[in-house]
């Protein structure tokens, strides 16, 4: 497993962040449509929104456009 030199919950927070990013511009479709190798990761990215947010304390918004 890889280290990083920064807190969980500040990665967690930052792929959230850059998935919601790229998801409110492109949308699901538009996604693989721009990048053709495989869907965006939508479960995985909800399933880590909802580990973060049990796990860890944090106070800054944690949307994501529904699936």
């Amino acid at each position: 497993m890889g280290q990083s030199a920064h807190p969980r919950h500040t990665f967690a927070q930052a792929v959230l962040t850059a998935a919601h990013a790229v998801l409110e511009e492109h949308g699901e479709a538009g996604c693989l449509a721009k990048w053709a190798v495989r869907p965006c990761p939508v479960a995985l990215l909800l399933d880590l929104r909802r580990l973060h947010l049990r796990d860890d304390v944090c106070a800054l918004p944690h949307g994501l456009p529904s699936p």
